[in-house]
């Protein structure tokens, strides 16, 4: 498993407020492991599909899984504007600490926004493998459309 959320600051709390953070696709095996459910079950009660949003020109969309926030409903696509806070966190503290996404791992409340940009890159980037798309297209169990898509097919 990955290196434990450490950091129990005001900043810190506050992003899990905010919006969950984005996980690589070997974080979907440790969370299974650590909740010791399969990892359908996982996606269907605590992961949302969200993504990175890049032009057609360039590929498109690359899907990431990230946990959904209380405010919408998990085994679904993020909505425009995701927020919300994470599914994870109870009491004032992550409940998932040595299983939690790369991108709450990885977070330092002092990173600027070019900082935290580039991560979301970089972790787009893991997930943009034709295997990677086809595991978050099957746990989905359809094609992946964002309001974007949709309404560029109007």
């Amino acid at each position: 498993m990955g290196k434990e959320c450490e950091c129990n600051c005001s900043i810190c709390k506050s992003a899990c407020m905010r919006k969950p953070g984005w996980m690589i696709p070997q974080d979907i095996i440790n969370i299974s492991e650590y909740l010791k459910m399969g990892i359908e079950e996982v996606f269907k009660k605590y992961l949302s599909i969200d993504y990175y949003a890049r032009p057609l020109s360039k590929g498109g969309h690359i899907f990431v899984l990230s946990p959904c926030s209380t405010d919408n409903a998990p085994g679904e696509v993020w909505p425009r504007n995701p927020l919300g806070k994470c599914i994870f966190f109870k009491d004032d503290i992550c409940s998932i600490p040595s299983a939690s996404p790369f991108e709450c791992r990885e977070y330092m409340h002092y990173d600027s926004i070019e900082v935290s940009n580039k991560r979301h890159r970089e972790i787009a980037l893991m997930w943009d493998t034709k295997e990677n798309q086809k595991i978050i297209r099957s746990l989905y169990g359809k094609d992946v459309i964002t309001i974007e898509c949709f309404s560029l097919k109007m």
